[in-house]
């Protein structure tokens, strides 16, 4: 029987969204990661979800200067495509950072079902109402390990 490798990693959603559409989209991704995460106790054993801001860093405690607006650029573009002549009439970029206390094998398990909450058919046709791109940051280096500690260190790892 394999050990289970219990690690800090961050999930990562960057959306185009209203303050409402991000209401939303927060409330269905907490939903779905309050299902997920008890039922597979060798995936994850805790979580926190946190949002950030367009003009946030989109990797504080690195190097990187790259704000999360800078990070997700091709998300009002891609809105514009798809609605043009129309106002993003308070739309914003934003992140949901998603820090998970469990084996980073699954990471992409568990991204893809919680994308899923924002395009539930990954192949229909036109546009998805809310923008989004996703990603995510597993400790494969020190640095890597220093920046989930420094932004996840309250979860058990």
């Amino acid at each position: 029987m394999n050990a289970v490798r219990i690690s800090l990693y961050e999930l990562r959603i960057g959306v185009f969204a209203s303050a409402e559409e991000l209401s939303s989209v927060t409330a269905s991704v907490r939903k779905r990661l309050s299902e997920l995460v008890p039922q597979r106790e060798e995936a994850a054993a805790e979580w926190v979800l946190k949002t950030a801001g367009a003009s946030e860093l989109a990797a504080p405690g690195l190097d990187d200067e790259m704000t999360v607006r800078e990070l997700y650029a091709e998300l009002p573009e891609q809105w514009q495509v798809e609605h043009p002549g129309q106002s993003p009439d308070g739309r914003a970029v934003h992140e949901l950072r998603i820090g998970v206390s469990g084996d980073p094998e699954n990471a992409t398990e568990l991204l893809d079902q919680l994308t899923a909450t924002l395009c539930p058919e990954i192949e229909h046709s036109g546009p998805c109402p809310v923008p989004w791109s996703a990603d995510f940051t597993l400790p494969d280096d020190e640095e890597q390990r220093a920046f989930l500690t420094a932004q996840y260190g309250t979860l058990p790892h």
